[in-house]
C-alpha cells in the first residue's frame, strides 16, 4: 500500500489520492477510439490491451486490432457508452474508451477521453480498417463534412507494440527475431546506444513503438502476448557501487 500510495502521489499535481475497488477481470481489457457524429455512435474501433507483467499488470505494452472479445460484451460495453454520451451531451468526436469485462460478466467503464487514443490506436486502426479517425478528427475540428464516415470491417490483423525495458540499465540495442522482421510496418527507437533508461511502469518510460501486421487473430494474440520472444532492447544493468571502494 506504501509502494503504491507513493507511485500515485508523485502523479498528482493536487496532493490527493483515489482509493477503488480492484476489479477481476476475464479475456483481455479493452482500449480503443469510437468516433461519434450527431450525438451516435459511427465507428467503433476498440483493441485487445496487451502486457508485459514482469513490468506491469496494468500499463499498455500493446494494443492489437480486431478485438476477440465476444460480440456480445462489445455490444453490452458500446449500448452503455452511448448512454453515457447521451447523459453529458457529447455530441460529436472522437473518445478514447477504456472497459472490462468483471469475472461477474458486468461491463466496467474505466475511462471515456474525448480525443483520439495514445500507443498509436488511430495508426493500427487505419492498417487494419482503411479508416483514418486522425484525419476526421482534423476535418470535424474545422467544421468539414464527416457523414461519409462508417464502420468498417478488418481486413488485416494489426497492433501497436510499446518498445520498453524490463530493468534498469543502459541501453545498447534493439533485437528482433527474423521471424517477425517481414511484419514490422514501422518502427521507431527513441534512445540510442548508452541511453539511459529505466523498467517500463507507464508509458512514460517506453523508448520507441512498432506496428505490425498479422495472419489472423491467433497469430497476433500469441505473439503479442509474448512480444519479448520476438523483439527486445538489450540493456546493461545498473552497476552495482562498492561503498568501501
Amino acid at each position: 500500500l506504501r509502494s503504491a500510495w507513493e507511485e500515485a502521489m508523485h502523479y498528482s499535481l493536487s496532493g490527493h489520492v483515489i482509493l477503488e475497488e480492484f476489479i477481476e477481470k476475464q479475456g483481455y481489457q479493452m482500449d480503443g477510439d469510437i468516433f461519434v457524429i450527431d450525438g451516435r455512435i459511427r465507428f467503433w474501433g476498440v483493441c485487445n490491451q496487451h502486457h508485459d507483467f514482469l513490468c506491469s499488470p496494468y500499463a499498455p505494452a500493446g494494443l492489437s486490432f480486431p478485438s476477440v472479445q465476444p460480440v456480445s460484451y462489445q455490444e453490452k460495453a458500446k449500448a452503455q457508452i452511448q448512454r453515457l454520451l447521451e447523459l453529458l451531451h457529447m455530441h460529436m468526436g472522437a473518445y478514447n474508451v477504456e472497459y472490462l469485462v468483471g469475472t461477474d460478466g458486468e461491463i466496467y467503464l474505466l475511462e471515456i477521453g474525448p480525443r483520439n487514443g495514445g500507443n498509436l490506436i488511430p495508426d493500427i486502426l487505419k492498417v487494419s480498417t482503411g479508416v483514418d479517425l486522425a484525419s476526421y478528427t482534423v476535418r470535424q475540428a474545422v467544421g468539414e463534412d464527416c457523414s461519409d464516415l462508417c464502420q468498417q470491417p478488418a481486413h488485416t490483423c494489426a497492433a501497436s507494440c510499446i518498445l520498453h525495458s524490463d530493468s534498469d540499465g543502459t541501453f545498447r540495442s534493439f533485437w528482433v527475431s527474423p521471424e517477425i522482421q517481414n511484419q514490422i510496418l514501422r518502427m521507431d527507437v527513441l534512445v540510442t546506444d548508452g541511453t539511459a533508461v529505466s523498467r517500463f511502469r507507464n508509458g512514460g518510460f517506453g523508448i520507441g513503438a512498432a506496428i505490425l501486421r498479422f495472419d489472423d487473430t491467433k497469430q497476433m494474440c500469441r505473439q503479442m502476448d509474448h512480444m519479448k520472444e520476438y523483439m527486445h532492447p538489450i540493456v546493461d544493468p545498473v552497476k552495482e557501487v562498492n561503498p568501501d571502494e
